[in-house]
């Protein structure tokens, strides 16, 4: 298949043809790639729908569930780091408690003098919960999507790819 001659001729892409391995990590000077503005907004944006940041690919198996291996690429969720997804938490937290403080500012800028203080508690109270839980798929996500923006794909961040399914010579026979 094409694909199968493509991983011939080039082993530094992995299934869907991003580069992986050094020549992810560096450009040929043997700096680390300038950070690409596109290409993080790409990749956020493939977070923030749930998919793959790298490839676009399905990236949920569930509402709090990702896969541990993109089903498209093979990227492995957790980069083969135990504590991959803290820095996930951390954005669940900041961007949940950001957007409840916004929407409390907002409802008293707009009720000022009289502010309705206990429901602005209850509410206030009942977002600072609700909305961790709502982004929390998103969060996981959107964090992934960051890391590969600030330390590329290596060969170690996808799973081990099955060989290719031999086919006879057929030139043999």
């Amino acid at each position: 298949s094409a694909r199968a001659r493509a991983e011939e001729e080039d082993p530094g892409r992995n299934v869907s043809g991003a580069p992986i391995g050094p020549a992810a990590d560096r450009e040929v000077s043997g700096r680390p790639p300038e950070l690409d503005l596109r290409r993080l907004a790409l990749q956020f944006w493939r977070g923030v729908r749930l998919r793959c940041p790298l490839c676009g690919g399905g990236a949920r198996s569930g509402w709090l569930s990702i896969h541990a291996v993109c089903p498209r690429c093979g990227l492995r969720s957790d980069r083969g780091e135990p504590d991959a997804f803290i820095g996930g938490y951390v954005v669940n937290f900041v961007t949940a408690e950001l957007a409840a403080a916004l929407l409390i500012g907002i409802t008293v800028a707009l009720t000022w003098p009289v502010v309705p203080w206990r429901a602005l508690m209850w509410g206030g109270a009942a977002l600072m919960v609700a909305l961790p839980i709502l982004f929390f798929p998103h969060s996981r996500s959107v964090w992934l999507a960051i890391d590969l923006t600030f330390r590329p794909p290596r060969e170690a961040d996808f799973a081990v790819r099955p060989a290719p399914p031999s086919t006879p010579d057929a030139g043999a026979g």
